[in-house]
């Protein structure tokens, strides 16, 4: 039985993993769009002080904490995961996601 649940267990991350990939694809996207019409705004108003750098910094932050954070959690975090509902399921140890 731990057997099947673990393929469950690994399937379901993996599946987790693939979805925070499509996230942060979809934050860059979205990053990228927003400036690009702030560019597009400055150009049309006459290209004088690249204010566009401020509001794309300051939504870069972000962005980069996001991949930071989908980088760290790796194959090693989804192994910690597996165990942990390893041992939720079959009753061993407490569960306090050490």
């Amino acid at each position: 039985m731990t057997d099947d649940f673990e393929a469950a267990a690994l399937a379901e991350l993996e599946a987790k993993a693939a979805s925070r990939g499509k996230s942060l694809a979809f934050h860059a996207a979205t990053w990228v769009a927003l400036n690009a019409f702030l560019v597009l705004i400055w150009l049309l108003t006459g290209a004088g002080y690249p204010w566009f750098l401020f509001p794309a910094g300051a939504t870069a932050i972000p962005l980069a904490l996001h991949a930071t954070a989908v980088r760290l959690s790796g194959p090693d975090e989804n192994q910690r995961m597996v165990e942990r509902a390893r041992r939720r399921a079959i009753g061993t140890g407490d569960d306090w996601g050490l």
